[in-house]
Parts: structure tokens; sequence; C-alpha cells
């Protein structure tokens, strides 16, 4: 839009106030740095685009909107391979393309945000119950002073686990904010009832 704005208006025969105080006669894109940030500034304060964020008269953050192939509520992976590719485009164009100053690009979603809590959700999960299953085994290795105990205990605890994991993707069910509150929580279920028994 805006390299279009200097086209129509470079050969304007009555351009306008903006274009005139603040372009130097630009044409297109790129703009000379010596009037980039004037002109793009009024370029957004006469067409009320959002966009372009400044202070001072230096822009600071220029919005660019791109098309993505999936929708937030998309599988894992393809989220995933999505923001992927995202991130390898991206990574190539800071450090090849993009020039000192303007290289700080990032992109942002709401498909990406539903991607990385649906990440942090399988990392606590998945997190949670090692934590616990160490923690567990070494409570229970330092007050029963036996390994082999240890070792049927962390192997049924663990048991239970993969056994309440099975159901839930034998099920159907998808890793929520529930489930994986749960996980934290089954750990101590399981756990709790292997050691009394071991202890008898």
């Amino acid at each position: 839009m805006f390299d279009k704005w200097l086209e129509e208006e470079s050969a304007s025969n009555t351009p306008s106030e903006a274009y005139t105080a603040s372009c130097s006669g630009e044409s297109s894109v790129p703009v000379s740095s010596n009037s980039f940030h004037e002109c793009i500034i009024s370029w957004s304060k006469l067409t009320n685009n959002t966009s372009v964020l400044s202070t001072d008269g230096s822009v600071k953050i220029i919005e660019v909107r791109a098309k993505s192939d999936v929708a937030y509520d998309a599988p894992f992976d393809d989220l995933k391979d999505e923001w992927n590719s995202y991130e390898t485009w991206l990574d190539n164009e800071r450090s090849s393309t993009a020039p000192s100053g303007v290289n700080q690009v990032f992109h942002s979603d709401i498909a990406f945000w539903w991607y990385d809590t649906n990440r942090q959700m399988m990392q606590t999960a998945y997190g949670s119950a090692a934590i616990a299953l160490t923690c567990a085994s070494l409570v229970f290795f330092i007050s029963s002073r036996s390994f082999v105990l240890t070792l049927f205990a962390a192997v049924s605890i663990s048991y239970v686990l993969v056994a309440a994991t099975a159901c839930l993707v034998g099920l159907g069910w998808e890793l929520g904010f529930l489930e994986s509150i749960l996980f934290a929580i089954l750990i101590g279920i399981s756990s709790d009832f292997v050691i009394h028994v071991s202890y008898m």
C-alpha cells in the first residue's frame, strides 16, 4: 500500500501535502533513509494506517500481515510445521537480507499462541511426571534402604503412568489444561498406593 501510494503521488500533478513535505520525490520502495521515517509516518497518518508505530519522528514498529495456512485449532503437528516454516524463513531473512537496525523481525498469530500453549502443557505434563517419579524413588530408597523395593516401586509407578496415558490416547482424548494438571496429580495417586504396599 505504501509503495503504491508513492507511485501514485510521484506521478500525480497535484500530490498531497503529506507527500511533498515528507517524501523528497520518492517514487517507490526502497525509500532513502534520509526521508523514510518522515515519509512513512506521514503516509500512515494520512491513511489512518495503524500498522506503523512511531516515537519522536522515528518508526519503531511496522506490522506486516501475512496469510497462514493453518487455523488455531489445527492438529499439533500441523501447527508445529507451520511455526517452523515461518521461523526458518525469518531466520534466513534476518541473517542474510535484512540490514542492521531492521533485523529484529518476529511473527505472531493466535494459532501459534495456541501451539505454544499446547507445547508448554505437554512439556509440563512430561516434566512433572519425571520429577515426581525421581523424587518418589529417591524418598523411597532413603526410607526403605532397599534397591530392589525401590526398583519395583518405580516400575509400578511408571506402569500406572503409562497405563493412564494409554487409556487417554485409546479414548481419543487430547492433552488439554485439565489433563496436563491431572498428570501431575496422577503420580501422587500412583506412588501413594505402591509405597504403602511396599512398606507392608
